[in-house]
């Protein structure tokens, strides 16, 4: 879940991601666990299928009724990211950025929204070696 919307909600086989402790699976019969997860890929598998997420870090909550409940201030399915797209809202948000004063609310935002999208292609390239 993100601010904005449920992205994804169904029965899964397998959770998977990275903490800052190191990559991690979830299982059926996972024992409860809240986990911080980095910017990374999330995987889901589910039913002989395979979902991959990017997200830009959050919570993970597993509860002792086989619940998952991920929120994360962003996700995306990786096949729905463009590099060239996101390497091109990277410069315009780079132009964005050096045109604002450090001091107005509207540098902090833009400031955030480059750093997500750095780290959405930053992740998505990983994904694809």
């Amino acid at each position: 879940m993100t601010p904005q919307a449920t992205v994804f909600s169904a029965d899964a086989d397998l959770v998977g991601g990275r903490t800052s402790e190191g990559s991690f699976s979830i299982l059926p019969r996972h024992i409860p666990a809240i986990m911080e997860l980095e910017p990374a890929v999330l995987k889901v598998e589910s039913e002989g299928s395979t979902e991959l997420f990017v997200v830009q870090g959050g919570f993970l909550f597993k509860e002792r009724d086989e619940t998952v409940k991920i929120l994360t201030p962003e996700a995306r399915k990786v096949d729905d990211v463009s590099p060239e797209e996101t390497r091109s809202r990277i410069e315009g948000l780079t132009e964005e950025l050096e045109e604002t004063d450090e001091e107005s609310p509207s540098h902090k935002y833009v400031q955030e929204q480059l750093d997500r999208a750095k780290t959405e292609l930053s992740v998505v390239e990983d994904e694809g070696r």
